[in-house]
């Protein structure tokens, strides 16, 4: 460790020391620590062109709707009772078997990690379960709908 005290004078008279004066002292900034939003601020509603052939579970909030350059529809599942993680592969398991009734689902992952969805008129989507750890039982969903343009 390394002190050094200023008292007063110019300093002048002793040219081998450390000089103090007139030298900014730095500041030290310590990030503060994030707090995960568990809840939305408001809910929006799912825009009227999202199709009715994917249906949303029951408890999906939608946070974010993008429309540009596709429909992009964000939001969560919740069940507290369960960890996320559960509830991730309860959610996922569900929407696959879900969407299998009317689309191609791939197996391989898309542009965004998720499934690769495929209609029969070769129309195409993804959708992604990602569970959220700080949120006791929340998965977050984001549907991607290629074919639906801003």
């Amino acid at each position: 460790m390394f002190l050094a005290v200023a008292c007063g004078g110019s300093g002048d008279d002793v040219p081998d020391k450390v000089k103090l004066a007139g030298t900014p002292i730095p500041t030290a900034t310590v990030p503060p620590t994030p707090i995960p939003v568990c809840d939305p601020q408001a809910q929006l509603a799912v825009p009227a062109s999202f199709p009715p052939e994917i249906t949303l579970p029951t408890t999906f909030v939608a946070w974010s709707v993008e429309t540009t350059p596709h429909l992009r529809v964000i939001g969560r599942v919740r069940d507290p009772s369960k960890p996320s993680v559960e509830v991730q592969l309860l959610v996922e398991a569900a929407l696959v078997a879900q969407l299998k009734l009317r689309f191609k689902v791939g197996t391989e992952p898309g542009p965004n990690g998720g499934y690769v969805i495929t209609a029969p008129d070769g129309r195409q989507g993804e959708f992604l379960a990602q569970p959220i750890e700080e949120c006791q039982g929340q998965v977050e969903l984001f549907y991607d709908l290629y074919w639906i343009t801003g």
